[in-house]
């Protein structure tokens, strides 16, 4: 099953965020649980 939720995280290169001002981003995740 994946969920598409919206996660707020560090810019990472796998999940193409959007930087914020202090370089925080909100990015789309796929939570994938094993």
């Amino acid at each position: 099953m994946s969920v598409v939720v919206v996660m707020v995280g560090r810019c990472d290169s796998v999940h193409h965020g959007l930087p914020d001002r202090q370089g925080v981003c909100t990015y789309p995740c796929t939570l994938t649980q094993t």
